[in-house]
């Protein structure tokens, strides 16, 4: 099966979503029996109608209704390839009398319709492409099997060829309940759409709507508007970075643990505040060797660790000394200026006594 069939490959993408709600519009077109016989077509080549055709039928198949896809594209048949099924016999064998494959004349409908891998969906391919599409069309046995089809199936589904460039899409829709037109966003012209709806109504047909096919819009917006219906495959995402995180956090611990590999065995051990390694695994005369010589290499670093923290304990203990001394030589300095500030002011308070005393005399 084909990647182009996103509603099998990927049905809860937001484009799966969107496949639903053109089947739920379907359904629902008409209140007494909605449409059980459909036709989708376009204007030109390369419009998406094959694309929206299989998905569409997909979409019914899932909600549990028994449902065929018919490829009328004679000239270029393309729901064999996507679907992975036998080309022909086909509906051009059935319509014109004739199997190939056998030289006979006589064949039967069942043996043009193939079960797809998908439950509940059938095909029926177009078959070997014939020299004149438009008159097998055209004849009453088209209209005999869509009623047979009709009474067999619950859906179902015609794949049309491009309604501007021949009538064969337009000899169907008169036979069917509702023709849905694929327009491609930036490619269909607006006097193209006219003149194929017009061409559907003259001949009896009806137009139910128009997809627009290839829409170009982002990501983001598609992951706002169908979070609710894609929360799983984003928890999914989720879990697998978390994974990945995790494999990767692992991948670091193993790297670490690496570089205290010896030969053949890894040693299981508890690395001590010292920095010292202590074996709490077994008493092997190996692996004690091996942990005597990592706390060997690591005796330079303890030292020097040691040194340095006598180092910082003297230094400290000086610091505290000369901030004691400098304490009392302040003290020392404020008493003497506190003593020296007392014996001025005495003298002050005698020289202005004895000044008055003067003034006195005089008087």
């Amino acid at each position: 099966m084909k990647k182009e069939i996103i509603t099998s490959t990927d049905p809860k993408s937001p484009v799966s979503e969107v496949f639903r709600t053109l089947r739920t519009n379907l359904q629902y077109l008409n209140k007494k029996n909605g449409a059980q016989t459909i036709l989708l077509t376009s204007t030109l080549q390369g419009e998406g109608k094959s694309f929206v055709a299989a998905n569409l039928a997909v979409t019914f198949a899932q909600a549990r209704k028994k449902t065929i896809i018919v490829d009328t594209d004679m000239r270029k048949p393309r729901q064999h390839k996507l679907f992975n099924s036998d080309m022909y016999p086909g509906l051009s064998n059935y319509l014109a009398g004739i199997n190939i494959s056998r030289g006979s004349h006589k064949i039967n409908l069942k043996e043009c319709i193939y079960k797809t891998k998908i439950t509940n969906l059938y095909i029926l391919p177009a078959g070997n492409i014939p020299p004149n599409p438009s008159e097998l069309l055209q004849s009453e046995k088209l209209g005999q099997l869509v009623k047979i089809l009709k009474n067999e199936y619950d859906v179902v589904i015609f794949d049309g060829a491009p309604c501007l460039l021949v009538t064969d899409a337009s000899l169907v829709s008169r036979l069917v309940d509702a023709t849905v037109l694929v327009i491609s966003q930036g490619k269909t012209k607006a006097d193209d759409l006219r003149e194929v709806k017009n061409r559907i109504r003259r001949v009896g047909g009806r137009v139910a709507g128009v997809v627009l096919n290839r829409i170009k819009i982002s990501g983001k917006r598609y992951g706002e508007k169908y979070y609710y219906y894609s929360s799983d495959s984003l928890k999914d995402k989720t879990r697998r970075k978390n994974e990945a995180e995790e494999d990767t956090d692992n991948k670091v611990e193993r790297k670490r643990k690496s570089k205290l590999e010896y030969k053949g065995f890894t040693p299981k051990f508890d690395e001590m505040d010292n920095g010292e390694i202590k074996n709490n695994n077994s008493k092997n005369s190996k692996e004690d060797k091996f942990i005597n010589e990592e706390n060997k290499k690591r005796e330079p670093n303890k030292r020097y660790k040691e040194y340095n923290r006598a180092e910082y304990k003297k230094n400290n203990s000086l610091e505290d000394n000369n901030r004691n001394v400098n304490n009392k030589y302040t003290e020392s300095n404020s008493e003497q200026l506190n003593a020296n500030d007392i014996a001025s002011g005495s003298d002050k308070i005698k020289k202005i006594l004895d000044d008055i005393e003067k003034m006195k005399e005089e008087k």
